[in-house]
């Protein structure tokens, strides 16, 4: 689980540097920081329709017992 949150965490960072170069923030030019802080600001809301995908279970749901390995 641990492993999966450190290539989360190196992936995010990648994607951050690559973000800023892609806008131009390099060399302490920040002409298009409004841009990128509202590009980031939007991506953050990427995964919540992921949230459709799951399956939905209430607790008086029976549990499967003839699951094949």
């Amino acid at each position: 689980l641990m492993a999966i949150a450190n290539f989360g965490w190196a992936v995010s960072n990648f994607l951050g540097v690559a973000l800023c170069e892609a806008w131009g923030l390099v060399d302490g030019n920040f002409d298009q920081l409004p841009e990128a802080v509202l590009t980031k600001a939007l991506t953050r809301l990427l995964p919540i329709p992921l949230i459709l995908l799951t399956p939905t279970f209430t607790p008086q749901d029976p549990v499967p017992t003839n699951l094949k390995p």
